[in-house]
């Protein structure tokens, strides 16, 4: 009898948890659509919270998996194995909802590339001990969801990365020996992801312990550090002051500024140490800062919008010495907030490159205490063509176009592009100052040089690509080096190219001749 109640009770239980939970059901595949075994789901409870409680969280060899779960709303994750076994992100499902058997079709992982590095210290020893880091550079954002981002024992990296222009932080540990420096190294996975062996130099402890005039310390100041020779900043990992105001951090040999930006309500002047050697373990000593006042403000375009991104440079107006500010681009709505000491300035607010924007300045600017500056960027453009061309084979008008940004003093991306030429043809684009705009005539290289500008814009020969003798199908790049002069801001640049092309008059089809105005 009480084993018969006790049978019933059992089943009336296994009844009841049958009856509670549901299914989720689907195939995985990759980004070309061929089915992933092997990858790993798990689940979190969006309303309540917590791991969602999955059972069978897998893909059969087929890619196809059936799941139990607990009827709710939940973000879905799917981690599919390391290269070789497949190439893919993690891919993350939001707000699914499961009620009864649901079927979530094909489940397509976001597309990747299979990252192979490998690690070896400066004797060729393969390294562990790493911890990889991946940031898309186009959003300077983190990908956080990374599959086998340390080495095994043979120093071997097997990753999906995503697909594009990244950065890869090698992050070492300090328990390493030998110690390794930490890197970074930028590339475009488009062209694929083999590095092979990579070489991480040795490493030796950097330290400083950074106080106030009145000797109290600094917390969570962050340290940045430059190459002094290339202009690029080291991966420091753990580079912000404790409570103490201590900080360490691992560099190789070499010669680097290094830049100490304390945060921004702690109201004190940032200080740059130019130049220092590393050549072992190194105590940069006391480090002592000085209190500031905030210099802040807006800055729109010409049109009267937000200018996000804008870089703020601040020179002394006596002395023409930069000052060392922290933090010193606008925000989304345009506005700006740093920290710098008393006295007389030079303003400069320059814009992105790649925006139809240019600089606007402020001089002798007097900040005795807390001040706000505002700015209004002009309009700066990039070039336009402007007169008539020549038609070459096709009756088809070769184009010179601008590209990469506004037409500014030191763009290093403003270029042209020569298109509609005929393909495999050959050409010449010729650059130079003067009112050549619409007047019809050739810039010629003579009206460069008078500028003394032979070195930096020059007549460029070229061949368009294409189908050779196909009109109106061959296309170039040109680059061009503007020059980082202000004695050539409000100067007018015209261009023009030239396609070899037996059916144009006088063998050469012209293109319309480019103009604008260099700005600062």
């Amino acid at each position: 009898m009480i084993i018969n109640k006790v049978l019933s009770t059992l089943a009336v239980g296994l009844l009841s948890s049958v009856a509670c939970a549901d299914f989720i059901t689907g195939t995985v595949v990759d980004s070309n659509g061929v089915p992933v075994g092997g990858v790993n789901i798990s689940a979190r409870d969006v309303v309540g919270g917590g791991n969602g409680n999955l059972a069978n969280g897998g893909t059969d060899a087929n890619g196809f998996f059936n799941s139990t779960i607990d009827p709710g709303t939940y973000e879905l994750t799917f981690e599919p194995p390391r290269p070789p076994a497949a190439v893919a992100l993690v891919t993350v499902l939001d707000n699914v909802v499961v009620a009864g058997v649901t079927s979530l079709g094909t489940v397509a992982l976001d597309p990747a590339v299979a990252l192979n590095v490998r690690f070896l210290d400066p004797n060729h020893v393969p390294v562990q001990g790493l911890n990889l880091d991946v940031f898309e550079l186009s959003t300077g954002l983190e990908y956080l969801e990374l599959i086998g981002d340390s080495p095994d024992v043979l120093g071997w990296v097997h990753m999906s990365v995503p697909v594009g222009e990244i950065r890869l932080v090698i992050n070492t540990a300090p328990s390493l020996v030998p110690l390794l420096a930490p890197d970074q190294i930028e590339f475009d996975t488009t062209q694929g992801g083999d590095i092979g062996d990579l070489t991480l130099e040795f490493g030796y402890v950097v330290s400083a312990a950074v106080l106030r005039t009145n000797f109290q310390p600094v917390q969570n100041l962050d340290v940045d550090v430059i190459d002094s020779w290339t202009g690029e900043e080291r991966n420091t990992p753990g580079d912000n002051t404790d409570n103490n105001g201590f900080v360490d951090f691992i560099l190789p040999v070499g010669t680097f500024d290094i830049e100490f930006c304390p945060q921004l309500n702690e109201n004190l002047v940032a200080l740059l140490m130019p130049a220092v050697s590393i050549t072992g373990t190194t105590n940069l000593g006391i480090v002592t800062l000085a209190d500031g006042v905030r210099l802040s403000g807006n800055v729109t375009t010409y049109l009267g919008l937000p200018a996000p991104g804008v870089d703020i440079d601040v020179t002394d107006s006596g002395t023409l010495l930069d000052v060392m500010i922290c933090g010193d681009n606008t925000n989304a709505a345009g506005d700006y907030d740093i920290v710098v000491p008393t006295g007389t300035f030079d303003l400069s607010f320059e814009p992105r490159y790649s925006e139809k924007l240019g600089s606007a300045f402020a001089n002798n600017v007097v900040v005795a205490g807390n001040t706000i500056r505002n700015a209004v960027l002009p309009f700066c453009d990039c070039g336009a063509p402007s007169g008539a061309g020549t038609p070459g084979s096709g009756g088809i008008v070769p184009t010179l176009t601008a590209t990469g940004g506004a037409l500014r003093l030191g763009n290093p991306g403003w270029s042209c592009e020569v298109g509609q030429g005929r393909g495999g043809a050959f050409g010449v684009a010729t650059f130079g100052f003067g009112s050549f705009c619409g007047s019809g005539l050739r810039p010629t290289f003579t009206s460069m040089g008078q500028f003394g500008l032979v070195s930096q814009l020059r007549m460029q020969t070229f061949r368009l690509d294409g189908a050779p003798g196909v009109p109106g199908v061959g296309s170039a790049a040109i680059e061009i080096h503007l020059p980082d002069d202000l004695a050539f801001a409000g100067m007018r640049l015209s261009g023009r190219a030239q396609v070899f092309d037996a059916a144009a008059a006088n063998g050469r089809a012209n293109s319309r001749i480019l103009c604008g105005v260099l700005c600062q």
